[in-house]
């Protein structure tokens, strides 16, 4: 970093923390100069990215798993979220689900 050079430490501590919390369009549109910065600010940059590999990990499984989700599979998840979008109450929605059937069992019982 130039700010460094003339003795702008928290400029330059700025920029470090700017190209963490952009890493993702900083290393898209700047890769090759990326790894040009010195070691120090290299692992610093490597420790502090944002999102962290393991959340780019965790988002890369999540997608392939969306793709490789059967039709029938992805209409019950659809239909699993709407049903918790319609949920007035402050209540989860299984927990509704499973007093309307102790009910229903209640009425059977009579």
């Amino acid at each position: 970093m130039y700010s460094a050079f003339h003795n702008a430490v928290e400029l330059a501590g700025w920029c470090l923390d700017y190209v963490c919390v952009n890493y993702t369009m900083v290393h898209r549109k700047y890769f090759s100069l990326l790894y040009k910065l010195q070691p120090d600010n290299q692992r610093h940059i490597a420790q502090n990215k944002w999102p962290p590999d393991w959340y780019t990990q965790e988002k890369e499984y999540y997608t392939m798993a969306l793709r490789d989700m059967t039709p029938k599979q992805m209409i019950q998840q659809r239909h699993q979220f709407s049903r918790w979008q319609r949920c007035k109450s402050s209540c989860l929605c299984f927990g509704r689900r499973s007093r309307m059937i102790n009910m229903e069992n209640e009425d059977d019982a009579d």
